[in-house]
């Protein structure tokens, strides 16, 4: 699996302008806008990082490299295994380096910020982030890497639209209701922590389907 983690690795960097172009973005919105945008592009910007991972799947199925990528000495469960341990790499690593992009603005702004309610509402956008993840990898597995960000795509515009009907005909309120001091700022990261390992349980559940259906696809 070290293997194909460096190869995923050495692929993204031709990509490396992207990232300093993305990250670059973020830095100059963040002084510009303040802290109070930084939540949307804490989001952002670890969502972009997803999307570099779900791309590596296009270099492997280019030009019919899967088959020869398979005739090495790599077994399909190691693949999918790998392609989880990468994509939850970048999200974290998209996440965290939001988180100290932040911290750095807000130190040298000498900004007073919320740190407790920062991090628990960016772990429920990472908690967004795993959740599509644990859905879109295993159409890619199933559909292949066109097709399979498609259907993704999809999915996450019906989640999008559940959600905003929802919030318009104010479900949330009452689910704040609900779960009492965890809905609100006091206890937002107690919430954030929860809700993080329900996703991590979902990409554990994802990962299984995804190696059935890694083990009937033909190359």
């Amino acid at each position: 699996m070290t293997g194909l983690l460096i190869k995923d690795i050495k692929l993204l960097q031709k990509q490396s302008r992207f990232f300093l172009l993305f990250v670059l973005c973020y830095g100059i919105f963040l002084i510009g806008g303040g802290p109070e945008y930084s939540l949307f592009l804490i989001c952002y910007l670890t969502f972009v990082f997803t999307m570099f991972s779900i791309s590596s799947f296009s270099y492997d199925e280019y030009d019919n490299c899967m088959a020869f990528l398979l005739s090495l000495p790599v077994e399909r469960k190691d693949y999918v295994k790998e392609k989880y341990v990468f994509s939850i790499l970048m999200s974290f690593g998209g996440w965290l380096l939001s988180i100290l992009l932040l911290f750095v603005v807000v130190m040298i702004r000498r900004t007073q910020v919320d740190w407790t309610e920062y991090i628990g509402v960016s772990l429920i956008y990472l908690t967004g982030v795993w959740l599509f993840q644990s859905v879109s990898l295993p159409l890619i597995f199933r559909f292949g890497s066109e097709k399979g960000r498609i259907c993704s795509f999809a999915v996450l515009g019906i989640f999008t639209g559940i959600l905003f009907y929802f919030g318009k005909h104010g479900l949330f309120d009452n689910i704040k209701s609900g779960l009492g001091g965890l809905a609100y700022a006091d206890g937002i990261l107690e919430l954030g922590i929860i809700l993080t390992a329900v996703a991590l349980a979902g990409l554990l559940i994802s990962y299984h389907i995804s190696g059935c259906f890694m083990k009937k696809r033909d190359f």
